[in-house]
């Protein structure tokens, strides 16, 4: 959300810069959470060492990857706009239930 916010304000204010550093360091920290699962990013609630599986990424990565693609529109990172594109697969791959892979149905929307 930070990154989103940022995009807005640099939209506004393109002579701006001051808060680039910064946006660079939040865009550092969130992909520290990226990892080989199916959702690209580990967050929710989970502990997947302790076999406690929370697969309710869907909204939480809506605003990963908002911020990514937002970050990507004024930085231009190639970062950002590589995790943004991976991230993409979790919401166009079948959900398989108990894991962290996928976010659509064919079921549910034929």
């Amino acid at each position: 959300m930070a990154l989103a916010a940022y995009e807005a304000f640099r939209r506004q204010n393109p002579d701006e810069t001051w808060l680039d550093a910064k946006a660079a360091a939040v865009l550092e920290w969130l992909l520290s959470f990226r990892w080989d699962e199916g959702s690209y990013f580990r967050n929710g609630y989970g502990h997947p060492k302790r076999g406690i599986v929370d697969c309710g990424f869907s909204e939480d990565n809506l605003n990963i990857g908002r911020g990514l693609v937002a970050y990507h529109a004024v930085s231009g990172d190639p970062d950002a706009l590589a995790a943004a594109l991976g991230l993409a697969d979790y919401y166009l791959i079948d959900l398989k239930l108990g894991t962290y892979d996928g976010c659509w149905s064919d079921a549910r929307f034929t």
